[in-house]
């Protein structure tokens, strides 16, 4: 966030008067007045912007930030790929129901469960790889049921549960299903591959989750942390720790889709190209494209499809990416037709 007045190169001819500097449009002003850049944009000194829940200004060409905790967000997508609360990311290709997040955790104190969040991948497609088909949300004496393909959810109460009734709101907003519960919880899903849970950085939940989206405590490198309270080193093992039934093998790291379907390679990268072009370029600054595109995401997700290029997989990848742009304010319209509305 944080760019010069310019480079100025020595030259005969005219020079800016002592006590000022060259801006980046060739005027002189005073070095006090050097803007501040953000997102392609030049700000002035004490011009004021929002970042997630922070505020910062624009102090002699730096930004001044506030340093709150802001409401984090944890999601799965895709082939399954995972972004913890604490913006770990990585790929976990298990075929079984997982815990994604709850309260109920090792060494805590907490007697009663308040939510957990399961969701259930299974194989699609030829090459391996699997996706959620469903996703549970408890929330005390409350199981809210969605299955993908199914407009409505099921709702079920089980007072063998908790002693405490549920207080929820269930919304549905244009592709997606949201559960909002009071105590800082939401649940956003596409319908399809898309799950995102967003915490309230409060006490009740900050470095007190755990599951597949880590424990929300602001460091990424201690969120492989297994059901029994070990951290792992990568996710194969720690995920597996996370299963929600008993009867699943354990998960072995598949081949790459590219490399057992080379054919599909060169279609995935010009399928997923959009993500680098233009389309995204607003979103470039604020949201690195690369983890979204190559490391096990788009290309990954594309090869992995059974028609290349046109098929649910690849558009819900991009929409990922989309999605993210969107959390960091920057609005992309990017779907084509083959991507529905």
């Amino acid at each position: 966030m944080h760019i010069g007045c310019g480079q100025v190169f020595c030259k005969s001819g005219c020079v800016c008067p002592v006590g000022s500097v060259l801006d980046d449009f060739g005027r002189c002003i005073l070095e006090t007045e050097c803007p501040c850049h953000h997102n392609g944009k030049s700000y002035k000194t004490d011009d004021v912007i929002r970042r997630d829940c922070n505020t910062c200004t624009c102090v002699r060409n730096t930004w001044e930030c506030t340093k709150k905790r802001c409401r984090a967000t944890c999601t799965a997508f895709g082939d399954p790929h995972y972004k913890t609360f604490d913006g770990r990311l990585y790929s976990f290709q298990g075929g079984c129901n997982y815990v994604m997040s709850t309260d109920k955790c090792p060494g805590s104190k907490l007697t009663l469960q308040s939510f957990r969040i399961d969701a259930e991948n299974i194989p699609c497609g030829s090459a391996g790889v699997t996706c959620t088909k469903s996703v549970t949300v408890t929330l005390h004496d409350t199981i809210i049921h969605m299955v993908r393909g199914k407009a409505v959810p099921s709702v079920t109460k089980v007072s063998s549960l908790s002693p405490v009734h549920a207080r929820y709101e269930l919304v549905y907003a244009g592709l997606y299903v949201i559960i909002k519960a009071p105590f800082g919880l939401n649940v956003i899903w596409d319908r399809g591959t898309r799950l995102y849970i967003e915490l309230s950085p409060d006490s009740q939940h900050w470095s007190k989750v755990c599951g597949l989206c880590g424990n929300f405590d602001g460091d990424m490198t201690n969120d492989y942390m297994a059901k029994n309270g070990i951290t792992e080193t990568s996710p194969y093992p720690f995920g597996d720790t996370w299963r929600a039934r008993g009867d699943c093998t354990k998960t072995m790291e598949p081949i790459h889709p590219c490399k057992q379907n080379k054919h599909r390679e060169s279609k995935s990268h010009a399928a997923c190209a959009i993500i680098k072009s233009g389309t995204f370029k607003p979103c470039h600054i604020s949201v690195d494209p690369d983890p979204y595109y190559e490391r096990c995401r788009c290309v990954y997700d594309t090869c992995g499809c059974d028609s290349v290029g046109d098929c649910e997989c690849t558009c819900e990848a991009i929409a990922a990416y989309a999605y993210e742009c969107l959390a960091a304010g920057v609005v992309v319209k990017w779907r084509q037709d083959k991507c529905g509305k």
